[in-house]
């Protein structure tokens, strides 16, 4: 409509921007008066909109940056950034955000595995997508028989089909270990070997090493562990028995009985682990199963109905027929149909802790940074249904930050992050009745974030005190009193009292949540 060259007083008319976000006001005409009145100035502020991309969360809440505004962003589980990192920072400029906020969907090459076959096949492979190995007839896989597709492509690596693979010779002996069982002069293709660490001794890495055309693959080694344990502790129904230590080092075992009727279930003997006992359970002998959810039992029955102990039943997985047995509360083996997962990633720059073993669903694994890299993501990871969540990454901890430190009775005002370039901040607010001490905002520098503020407990004075004391408030506030660290109350006796000699003084101060009431005596009668 085209826009009208005369108005009227009283009429209102309306300014609008035209860039992406502006602000804008009313102007009306004023009686008796050529000119036009409004309560403030119209303006129009240059701003970026934040993508409507669901793959992007922003470290903001508002809907749009101002001008020269930094803004961090993070990828969605299954996208990275152009960067192939997890997330990264946008500058709003006059020709919009630089560089523009964009997630990318995980994405894996189909993997060649000659003389073989991979199942499923398809073109392209996304995060988390599993494949399956197989050999030809008269071939040999060398390698694991699946994989999983991450942001750093398949792991583990795939496999190779031979038409003739090596046997091993005996598996090296390691310091402060032990290989388990009994030896042999040659080991075939695909046999395993366990270690054990000495007392006082952890293993780093699996403790299962495998022969693989002619070589022991994943040697572990044992690093002392200097925590502790101190005596073992009773147990429901149960006790230790032969307990003469009063300190026990990493790897030393107790073992537990029970007592009358009741039944062991666990680990016995109890084993200290890196200052932690693990102990067993008693449980009674009667104790009773349950079905679980991810079994069908033969003949169908219930989730609730109960199995008495030493009862055996069938279940079905797939199209074949399983067995199992309740012992004491729990089936033995647990029924499952659920896939196994590949073995975990070998993700890169982490320390390698993997057990050799087939990882039910169910089962998590926690990763560690090798040093000089930070762990971005989560720590530990869960088997879903035949595919592991989505990994951290271990990036490079130079001039980044990891996520900020908590601080006691406070809270973090922004969207939190894993990961932070130097530069960014982060702002804290205290609880109610707390009072911050030190800057509400720290920097993300070199790595390292600057000191956090502390947030100090208030005093609470409440009727019950000063009736304790025979006190009141000089200056009639309520009830109840909420007094900030560092701040002062002063009181009064009430009427018919007089002040304690020893009474402390009558004018207090709150330090770090407490305060020292002044005391007042009854007034001795004339």
């Amino acid at each position: 409509m085209k826009p009208s060259r005369s108005f009227q007083v009283g009429n209102t008319t309306t300014y609008g921007c035209q860039v992406a976000s502006q602000r804008h006001k009313d102007l009306q005409g004023r009686d008796n008066m050529s000119s036009w009145w409004m309560d403030t100035n119209p303006e129009c502020i240059m701003a970026c909109p934040k993508p409507a991309d669901k793959s992007i969360v922003f470290s903001t809440t508002k809907p749009v940056a101002l001008l020269e505004e930094k803004v961090l962003f993070e990828c969605t589980e299954g996208y990275e950034s152009i960067n192939h990192t997890r997330g990264g920072q946008a500058v709003c400029t006059l020709n919009g955000w630089s560089p523009k906020p964009q997630c990318l969907l995980i994405e894996c090459e189909t993997p060649f595995l000659e003389n073989g076959s991979i199942y499923p096949r398809k073109d392209q492979y996304a995060n988390r997508d599993v494949v399956k190995f197989s050999c030809m007839r008269g071939y040999t896989r060398v390698g694991p028989d699946s994989a999983q597709c991450y942001h750093f492509g398949w792991s583990p690596q795939p496999p190779s089909c031979k038409e003739k693979v090596s046997h091993c010779q005996q598996p090296p002996s390691i310091s402060h270990g032990n290989l388990i069982g009994d030896l042999h002069e040659e080991y075939r293709h695909g046999e395993k070997v366990f270690y054990e660490c000495d007392i006082r001794f952890e293993m780093a890495g699996s403790n299962t090493v495998e022969c693989v055309d002619g070589e022991w693959v994943s040697l572990p080694s044992c690093t002392e562990e200097e925590k502790i344990c101190g005596p073992p502790p009773n147990i429901t129904n149960g006790h230790p028995v032969n307990v003469g230590n009063v300190k026990y080092w990493h790897g030393e075992t107790v073992k537990y009985e029970c007592e009358g009727a009741f039944v062991i279930v666990g680990t016995n003997p109890a084993k200290c682990l890196r200052g932690q006992w693990e102990v067993p359970s008693c449980i009674g002998d009667s104790a009773k199963c349950r079905r679980p959810k991810n079994a069908k039992f033969v003949p169908y029955a219930p989730l609730a109905k109960m199995f008495d102990n030493n009862r055996i039943v069938n279940y079905i997985c797939g199209s074949s027929l399983h067995r199992t047995k309740c012992i004491h509360g729990n089936w033995s083996p647990e029924p499952e149909c659920k896939e196994h997962c590949p073995l975990p990633p070998q993700l890169p720059n982490a320390l390698n802790n993997i057990e050799m073993k087939n990882y039910k669903s169910g089962e998590k694994i926690s990763f560690t940074c090798k040093e000089h890299f930070l762990l971005q993501g989560p720590q530990k990871i869960l088997c879903e249904d035949g595919s592991w969540q989505t990994p951290p990454r271990c990036i490079d901890a130079e001039g980044r930050c990891g996520r900020p430190p908590p601080i006691e009775n406070g809270d973090v005002l922004d969207n939190l992050m894993t990961e932070y370039v130097s530069g960014a901040t982060v702002h804290y607010k205290c609880l109610r009745f707390y009072r911050m001490e030190g800057s509400p905002v720290i920097h993300c520098h070199d790595g390292t974030w600057t000191e956090r503020p502390t947030c100090t407990e208030a005093c609470t004075v409440t009727e019950e005190d000063m009736r304790h004391n025979n006190i009141k408030l000089k200056w009639a506030v309520g009830s109840k009193l909420y007094l900030e660290s560092g701040r002062t109350a002063e009181f009064i006796c009430k009427r018919g009292y007089q002040a304690d000699p020893s009474s402390p003084p009558f004018r207090t101060t709150c330090i770090d949540g407490k305060m020292e009431y002044p005391i007042c005596i009854q007034t001795p009668q004339a």
